[in-house]
């Protein structure tokens, strides 16, 4: 497992791929945390990661596009899972070097919460609570569009799919919201699909100990089906 990692890790970080996708989400966030922030005076971060939340949906399928769909394009995956590494370590593997390079954008944005403390804001927990929100929400986009990348060889396919079903789940609330004018069991059940929704409290400066167990229930949902597909 750790060598899967290890081999990933390094192919995104020394292809494009990787650096677009660390490129376009720092400068985004760098933006809003510029304009809310800096300009504005706003002592939490919630409206910045609010404005990065829609261009993790965009960017997390590209970057998760090669790690399947390229070996089943190339005829790597056969043998790659008949080697004596368990399939789980290799789907797991995979997803660890996706989800290091997409720690490392969020350790750049965990520098913003000291920054403003500089400047004489107090919000610095609730503003940690909200990145750990994200977080968790970007660790879910990763494993939905790596099940995506075990259904295809083409990272088009998987790229548009992929960004799909991370949109519906991103705008479940509204769409829910135009067909259901109360709540009944079947909108409880469909806001289930909701990606967004746990992340809001978190975004609020709310620790949600369900929002966590919801995002550990998606990642590894997805996780088992990418490896019931892929071995």
């Amino acid at each position: 497992m750790i060598a899967i990692f290890k081999r990933d890790f390094k192919s995104l970080l020394t292809n494009v791929v990787g650096w677009i996708f660390l490129s376009v989400l720092c400068a985004f966030f760098g933006l809003y945390f510029l304009l809310y922030n800096m300009v504005q005076g706003q002592p939490y971060l919630s409206y910045a990661l609010s404005g990065v939340s829609p261009i993790i949906i965009i960017v997390t399928p590209i970057l998760c596009m090669r790690v399947f769909s390229e070996e089943r394009k190339n005829k790597t995956d056969q043998l790659l899972f008949t080697s004596p590494v368990a399939p789980f370590k290799i789907v797991f593997g995979k997803y660890m070097s996706v989800a290091a390079v997409f720690t490392i954008a969020m350790l750049f944005m965990a520098i913003s919460p000291f920054v403003l403390e500089l400047y004489g804001a107090s919000a610095l927990g609730q503003n940690m609570v909200a990145l750990f929100g994200v977080y968790l929400f970007g660790l879910a986009c990763i494993a939905v569009s790596l099940f995506v990348s075990t259904l295809t060889g083409s990272q088009i396919i998987c790229v548009i799919l992929s960004f799909v079903i991370l949109f519906v789940g991103y705008m479940m609330d509204g769409i829910l919201g135009l067909i259901f004018q109360e709540e009944n069991l079947l909108s409880r059940i469909l806001g289930c699909l909701s990606l967004s929704q746990p992340m809001q409290n978190y975004l609020n400066g709310i620790f949600d100990l369900k929002g966590l167990i919801y995002y550990v229930i998606v990642i590894a949902l997805f996780l088992f089906l990418a490896y019931c597909v892929a071995q």
